[in-house]
């Protein structure tokens, strides 16, 4: 047979699971909740303005040109108990932004461990069919097609030998396809 047209991906540099977009989404949920139960307990304070102003009235008079002051405004919030409920909505919102986060995190973490497991699997078989598996299916090919022209098996024998070179390089091909799929589901992880 011509040499095979499907390539072994190569294995992509590990990287730090924080960065990848899922837990980035989660991130930034949490600190938006966060900043929203903040903001609804700044609510509760007093709120204090001040000002100035200097305006003129006319151009013509003079007694009118010119005016300053200064304003002073002090709001008190009276109804505490909306406000409370509030906050108490948004802290709860804001813990379950957080556990989000870390289940996110811990159900990345699992999956990379599980891809990473499923690589070495596959790297493992590969490395069997490289070494030992596709020479066997060859040697069986080449035998059984000898022993088919020197008469020594019969057409049924031969078909037999056949199936099983076929199968061992169809599986063969199986292996590099999940671990190629493999390397893509870790590098997807790894991002």
């Amino acid at each position: 047979p011509v040499s095979d047209t499907l390539v072994r991906l190569v294995m992509p540099s590990l990287s730090n699971t924080d960065n990848h977009p899922a837990i980035g989404f989660l991130q930034q949920l949490y600190e938006t909740r966060r900043a929203e139960a903040n903001l609804e307990k700044s609510l509760l304070f007093p709120e204090l303005k001040v000002g100035y102003f200097r305006q003129n009235i006319t151009e013509t008079d003079i007694r009118y040109r010119g005016l300053q002051g200064w304003t002073v405004e002090v709001a008190i919030p009276l109804w505490f108990r909306p406000h409370q409920a509030n906050i108490q909505r948004l802290k709860i919102r804001s813990l379950q932004a957080q556990e989000n986060l870390a289940l996110g995190r811990q159900q990345l973490s699992n999956a990379r461990r599980k891809a990473l497991s499923d690589l070495e699997k596959y790297q493992r078989l590969l490395a069997y069919y490289e070494e030992q598996g596709l020479e066997q299916a060859r040697v069986i090919q080449h035998t059984a097609t000898l022993q088919m022209d020197a008469g020594e098996i019969d057409f049924f024998q031969y078909l037999q030998s056949m199936q099983r070179y076929t199968q061992t390089r169809l599986q063969y091909f199986e292996t590099l396809r999940n671990y190629n799929q493999s390397i893509i589901q870790v590098e997807y992880l790894s991002e």
